[in-house]
Order: structure tokens, then C-alpha cells, then sequence
């Protein structure tokens, strides 16, 4: 009788073994996941903050300043994104497909005085000072 208890108890072990295994193991899977869209995210908020630094530095530099900034067509990973200007809200928003979600991000803008393509951002942006005013160019 002694060795059959030995047997069930060794089961129960190799099987509570075998759960935290398949824990470990699927938490690493989906680390490297989450890490992929981290990137993404990473990418996103580099291209907008790229654009924000642009426009505020045009607007602190007064009349007659101008530079361009050139973002990527797409995200690290190719995901197509979107950015969009707020002038009265004095916010810069990107937003991106990640699985069934919008995913955004927004940054602050220094002026809400801005004119010009202020929607579906992308590729080499000019930005120019005139009077006060922002204007992008797309």
C-alpha cells in the first residue's frame, strides 16, 4: 500500500510542476509580444514629440522663422498612423492601429496659433512663422 500513495503524491507534484511551467513559459511568449508593441508605442510618441519640438520651436523663434520636419510614412513596424493638430486644445495627437484598438498619444503645444494641413500628418512637413502663426505645410 506504501508504494501507491508514493505514486499519487508524485503525480500530484509532476502535475503542479508541470502548471507552473506552462505559467513561466507563457509569460515569456507573450513578453517578447508586448515588447514588439512597445516599439511601436516608442516610435509613435518619437515622431510626435519630433513634430511638437518642430512647431514650438518655429513659434518661440518668432516672425520669419521656418524648418521642416520629416517624419516616416509609417510606424517602426509599418503600421500606418495618423497625426492630428488641435489648435484651440494646444495639442499634437497621434494615434495607430495595435490589434483591434486605436491606440494615442498626444503632446502639448506650445501656441494654439497654427494653420494650414493640420490633419493626416506625415512624410517631410514644412512649418513657417508668420505673424504669430504656425503654419504647416504637408
Amino acid at each position: 500500500m506504501r508504494k501507491a500513495q508514493v505514486s499519487v503524491e508524485m503525480v500530484i507534484l509532476l502535475s503542479a510542476l508541470l502548471i507552473l511551467l506552462m505559467g513561466i513559459i507563457s509569460t515569456f511568449s507573450s513578453a517578447s509580444d508586448r515588447s514588439f508593441f512597445s516599439k511601436r508605442t516608442v516610435s509613435a510618441r518619437e515622431f510626435s514629440e519630433r513634430l511638437a519640438y518642430g512647431i514650438n520651436n518655429v513659434y518661440l523663434a518668432g516672425e520669419g522663422a521656418s524648418t521642416e520636419v520629416v517624419l516616416p510614412e509609417t510606424l517602426i513596424d509599418n503600421t500606418n498612423y495618423s497625426i492630428i493638430i488641435y489648435p484651440s486644445q494646444h495639442l499634437l495627437e497621434i494615434s495607430w492601429r495595435a490589434r483591434q484598438d486605436t491606440e494615442r498619444y498626444q503632446v502639448q503645444l506650445l501656441t494654439g496659433g497654427l494653420s494650414g494641413s493640420l490633419s493626416g500628418i506625415h512624410g517631410a512637413v514644412q512649418l513657417s512663422n508668420a505673424h504669430g502663426s504656425v503654419i504647416v505645410t504637408n
